[in-house]
């Protein structure tokens, strides 16, 4: 039919870093709760902030901001998002959660010398629209940002070895 567009069965969580609008494949996501209390590990990485407990399972947490070289928005980040990937769990700390929508069926645009301007190009697999207008979301490659943070060990993210900067 013309004009109407189509979007395939995948689904993506979108939030907001800084100016920015993210999405990660919804697949990933565990749950996206309000900030919780942090247990600070001395000597840590960066973009960790700490520990946090949730229901039991300890997880490294992150400023995502903090990892992508982003400005965060002037308000205190208001939404932690929990992540699996294989059998690692990360807690991100973002702006605000905006909402799941569906990943259009054209895919994302992939522009390398726009996302190198940004300096995203190493964590970002493409550039999407569509239900957010003329606003673009920018969707994140999950295992990278795994790997940033916890690096092929999560020992890395506790200060005990490097961890891979972004620009």
């Amino acid at each position: 039919m013309a004009g109407v567009e189509v979007y395939s069965a995948k689904r993506q969580l979108l939030f907001e870093v800084g100016p920015y609008l993210f999405s990660v494949e919804a697949q990933y996501v565990r749950e996206v709760l309000e900030p919780c209390a942090v247990t600070p590990v001395p000597g840590a990485a960066t973009p960790v902030v700490g520990l946090i407990n949730i229901r039991g399972t300890l997880m490294i947490a992150a400023r995502l901001a903090a990892l992508l070289g982003v400005t965060p928005g002037v308000d205190e980040e208001t939404a932690l998002v929990t992540f699996e990937h294989g059998q690692r769990r990360l807690a991100l700390l973002v702006d605000r959660a905006v909402g799941v929508a569906p990943h259009p069926a054209g895919g994302l645009d992939v522009d390398g010398e726009f996302l190198a301007a940004l300096g995203l190009e190493s964590v970002v697999l493409g550039v999407g629209g569509g239900e957010f207008g003329t606003r673009p979301y920018y969707q994140l490659d999950v295992g990278v940002i795994f790997e940033r943070v916890l690096g092929g060990e999560s020992e890395h993210a506790l200060g005990r070895g490097p961890i891979g900067g972004l620009r």
